[in-house]
């Protein structure tokens, strides 16, 4: 059985990102590219018929996106987790709850002990 691999097709602009993520069994990167070109160019007159409002790559990208099927590619729907904030963990403070909600009370104690002491030692060597 050949590997799955997992193909990203992605639009960036800025702050701005739109990706779709596609398995193929049989497929390279180069080949993937130029599925992705070939896309781009047999739907580009659709695209821009149906197109309401100003013409971008990223409702191209998107357009094309549905298309990917054509060449055998499969969508995949990624299920995300995602943490914010809480770089060094310091307190037991309200930004903290969903760690202290996830490893409990000890657990979340000790590394906020834990952090005390790395910040008295980078004062201490701070200090000379």
């Amino acid at each position: 059985m050949k590997n799955k691999i997992l193909f990203k097709l992605e639009w960036k602009d800025y702050d701005d990102c739109i990706y779709y993520l596609f398995i193929h069994f049989d497929k390279t990167k180069k080949q993937f590219i130029k599925d992705i070109n070939f896309l781009l160019h047999k739907y580009g007159e659709d695209y821009l018929a149906q197109e309401e409002g100003f013409a971008g790559a990223d409702n191209w990208i998107t357009f094309i996106s549905k298309k990917m099927s054509e060449l055998n590619y499969l969508l995949v729907i990624p299920i995300t987790n995602s943490f914010f904030g809480t770089y060094i963990i310091e307190s037991n403070e309200k930004n903290n709850r969903k760690w202290r909600n996830i490893v409990g009370k000890e657990l979340l104690n000790k590394v906020i002990l834990h952090n005390k002491k790395k910040k008295e030692e980078m004062n201490e060597i701070i200090a000379g």
